[in-house]
């Protein structure tokens, strides 16, 4: 995923790349060893971010060891020629407020100029129906109607 990632990325200058933080599934970037308190061989520790909050609130997990890799995935990105212009979290996993915190640290560092607000508006049910009503389709109903009558069915 990571290289056809990249090559889009070289392949349209303009687009604004982000990088999509991990630190819960998968093998890390950095080398495990380097940050024993996140991964091990098999890859990240824990596999959920509430796991990964109670690690760090319980001080299983080292501050150090989540900035180091939060370098090797931007220090990847860089190395493959691509701009990181904002960065966000798998399962909102920079909104863990020490991961926050290192994500801020770090992404000054590789001149990041946003991250993923996870505050997001949502709009009152009433206004989602009166939309989508709105925004109803035509679809055939030829098992209730005539062959080629059509009924409105709203996308909800």
């Amino acid at each position: 995923a990571f290289e056809s990632a990249a090559a889009i990325a070289h392949a349209e200058p303009g687009l604004d790349c982000g990088l999509h933080l991990n630190l819960t599934e998968g093998p890390s970037v950095a080398d495990a060893s380097t940050i024993p308190s996140l991964a091990n061989v098999d890859g990240f520790i824990y596999h959920h971010p509430a796991d990964l909050w109670i690690a760090l609130w319980m001080g299983r997990v080292q501050t150090a060891d989540i900035e180091r890799e939060i370098r090797a995935q931007l220090g990847k990105a860089v190395t493959a020629g691509v701009d990181i212009s904002h960065i966000d979290g798998h399962k909102h996993v920079h909104a863990v407020r020490p991961v926050l915190q290192a994500v801020l640290r770090v992404a000054s560092e590789f001149g990041v100029k946003a991250i993923r607000s996870t505050t997001e508006a949502a709009p009152e049910l009433l206004s989602v129906l009166r939309r989508n009503m709105a925004a109803a389709i035509a679809l055939p109903v030829d098992f209730v109607s005539e062959p080629g009558d059509r009924i409105l069915y709203p996308l909800i």
